[in-house]
């Protein structure tokens, strides 16, 4: 019998350049179908390592915060 199944992780992250390689490929070859990363807003671009991935989608969190919603008080950092 054919599994017809999909696993797919989703993770948030901020600055994990040091770790990031490992951690994709530790579960790419556990079996996951698809990765995705979303990266915070105030993170450096991790995408130099997702970009090796076929499997891997990295998502801006800024694609998601429309930061001209919030109050003036509120920086990036509060996010």
């Amino acid at each position: 019998m054919i599994n017809n199944k999909t696993i797919s992780i989703i993770s948030l992250i901020k600055n994990e350049h040091l770790y990031l390689d490992e951690w994709l490929t530790h579960y790419i070859n556990l079996g996951v179908d698809k990765i995705f990363i979303i990266e915070d807003i105030n993170s450096d671009s991790h995408k130099e390592i997702c970009d090796k991935y076929d499997k891997v989608t990295l998502i801006k969190l800024d694609d998601f915060v429309d930061l001209s919603q919030y109050p003036n008080n509120i920086n990036r950092q509060d996010i």
